[in-house]
């Protein structure tokens, strides 16, 4: 399935190749009732709170969707996956980069294409950086 995904770019291509932008974000999916629900664990959310705080028990998800230049809110999920709590989103976010680079270059000729990624404020630059080195 993601292989299909990546093979369907939201761009046109062009004579000259592509840019492909891609955005990558953590969501939590509160389950704050749901105490016998495994791999749980507490994440900020924006808008639900926990005692006062920002904090929500639940599960972590991360997406990596396409964008596309078009004005409209459409975009093309290429990959998501859960966070568990032991893990860190930014060692995530740079295995979903790298699993997602891959599949696009098996499948690109040689056309000239650009992968730009972009990343919400909450992930550390330098983290990512050693985990997309090579």
């Amino acid at each position: 399935m993601q292989d299909l995904l990546a093979w369907h770019p939201l761009a046109e291509e062009g004579s000259g190749g592509i840019l492909r932008v891609y955005a990558v974000d953590e969501s939590a999916w509160p389950r704050c009732y749901a105490e016998a629900s495994p791999g749980r664990g507490y994440y900020y959310h924006p808008s639900r709170h926990s005692a006062g705080q920002p904090i929500v028990a639940g599960w972590s998800y991360q997406l990596v969707a396409e964008l596309g230049f078009e004005r409209d809110s459409w975009i093309a999920p290429v990959d998501a996956r859960r966070v568990p709590p032991e893990q860190d989103a930014n060692d995530v976010a740079a295995e979903q980069v790298k699993a997602l680079v891959c599949r696009l270059c098996g499948r690109d000729s040689g056309g000239g294409e650009s992968h730009l990624f972009v990343f919400d404020a909450g992930y550390d630059p330098v983290r990512l950086q050693k985990g997309l080195e090579g």
